[in-house]
């Protein structure tokens, strides 16, 4: 979702109470998913049950997701993490 929490106020104190927040640097080349030049925070996030990780990321990027909104669709595929 596109909670416009940059800060980290009350959505992702709750949302990190019960999931992770995924760091998406690991997963993407670019983190920026919004047309500014100089980006001054990370304002895309994931967060999954502890149970699941994140094997792919990237940006959906075609002609409607360019004007449906200020932000490119973050797509992620996940799994079970692995036991042990």
């Amino acid at each position: 979702g596109d909670f416009n929490d940059w800060n980290h106020g009350l959505v992702t104190k709750t949302l990190t109470r019960e999931f992770h927040m995924t760091d998406l640097a690991q997963h993407l080349k670019r983190i920026r998913s919004y047309p500014a030049l100089l980006p001054l925070v990370h304002l895309d996030h994931i967060y999954l049950d502890h149970e699941l990780q994140i094997e792919r990321a990237h940006f959906h990027r075609n002609r409607i997701s360019l004007v449906a909104s200020d932000h490119l669709p973050l797509v992620a595929e996940v799994s079970f993490r692995k036991p042990g």
